[in-house]
């Protein structure tokens, strides 16, 4: 049976990147829309509102999406401290045992 080594932290390293990444498209974003919203803001009647409309349900999509995708880089860094963490109980018990 092979050995799978982690390199925790290449894995925290990593996710910190990620979330620094999707954290800013985000406010790039956030800023694009407020641009399209001033655009929209300057045109008149149905065909405004209308835009204004979908772009709303848009942006909310994609807090939507952002934030989905940042709780899974939490559920990983999380279940990457938990594994470290517990390989590390494990090396104790066989260390205090092998000294015995």
């Amino acid at each position: 049976m092979g050995t799978v080594h982690i390199n925790y932290q290449e894995v925290y390293t990593r996710v910190r990147k990620l979330r620094s990444m999707i954290e800013q498209e985000h406010r790039d974003t956030d800023r694009r829309y407020i641009d399209i919203e001033r655009t929209l803001n300057r045109m008149d009647g149905r065909t405004n509102s209308e835009l204004q409309d979908a772009l709303e349900i848009n942006r909310e999509k994609a807090y939507v999406c952002a934030g989905t995708v940042l709780s899974v880089l939490n559920a990983m860094e999380n279940s990457a401290r938990m594994v470290e963490e517990q390989e590390r109980q494990l090396a104790n018990i066989f260390n205090l045992g092998g000294r015995s």
